[in-house]
């Protein structure tokens, strides 16, 4: 065991063994080598496989992924404004649909807001014109007899005053008695036989100067006779079958008669 401890260390070269490096030697050597790796190496092609290389992925362009992202951006942007169009298209037509059910219904409402309200005031305007034609009928009646009394107050007025004033009142009353229309037949000759018209002394002349007239609407001879009984403006008419008296005085009182037969005095 002792014998395989090194104590020391110590080199000892053989004359035999003798050997030169040259570093020449050394860079054919390792060209050789080089040469021989790459003669195994090399395919049919004459292409020499080297290192593997790693798999590089295409570099994208830093401005065409601005651009791409810009795209993606202005897309999501339309598709956004297109939905809160379609959104707001929809809400417009809910609420038109809305403010034509209301419109509709509102109508409707005011339609028989507005009849009933028509149907009360024609109820109130027939109530009016009731009320008001009973009012008119009572003032009518109650003036129709204060009329009928003023008229013929006026007329027994008036016409005392036309006879003071016209003279020939008494030929008026003669000649429409003689031509009334309501069948005497003076007019036209059917009275038959004499006719003698009796008045005041007062109206005498009056009448005596007009007795050609008179015959002339007669149509016969007539006489005329002052009567001392009768007063101013009264007058008779006799024939062989009737008496007409158309005093002024009588006529007055015919009408006044017949005024208060109109208003029911």
């Amino acid at each position: 065991m002792s014998s395989n401890i090194i104590k020391s260390y110590a080199i000892r070269y053989e004359p035999k063994d003798k050997m030169t490096i040259d570093h020449r030697d050394k860079d054919e050597e390792l060209q050789a080598r080089r040469i021989s790796r790459l003669s195994l190496n090399q395919d049919d092609d004459g292409f020499t496989q080297g290192i593997a290389a790693a798999v590089v992925e295409p570099v994208i362009d830093e401005q065409e992924q601005q651009k791409k992202a810009a795209e993606i951006v202005e897309k999501a942007k339309k598709e956004a404004a297109a939905i809160i169009e379609s959104a707001k298209q929809e809400a417009r037509r809910l609420e038109q649909e809305a403010r034509e059910s209301g419109k509709k219904a509102g109508y409707e409402e005011g339609m028989k807001s507005a009849q009933a309200e028509i149907r009360q005031i024609k109820e109130n305007l027939a109530k009016q014109q009731e009320m008001q034609q009973a009012e008119y009928k009572r003032l009518l009646e109650s003036i129709e007899g204060e009329t009928a009394e003023l008229v013929i107050s006026l007329l027994t007025k008036l016409t005392g005053i036309m006879a003071e004033d016209k003279k020939d009142v008494i030929l008026y009353l003669v000649e429409k008695a003689l031509g009334s229309e309501n069948g005497n037949g003076f007019a036209n000759g059917n009275g038959g036989g004499s006719c003698m018209i009796r008045v005041s002394n007062e109206d005498y002349d009056i009448l005596a100067e007009k007795k050609d007239y008179i015959e002339g609407i007669v149509k016969r001879e007539i006489q005329i006779v002052a009567d001392g009984q009768l007063g101013k403006n009264q007058c008779l008419i006799e024939t062989e079958n009737r008496l007409i008296d158309c005093s002024l005085d009588v006529q007055l009182n015919n009408l006044v008669t017949d005024l208060k037969l109109l208003s029911g005095i």
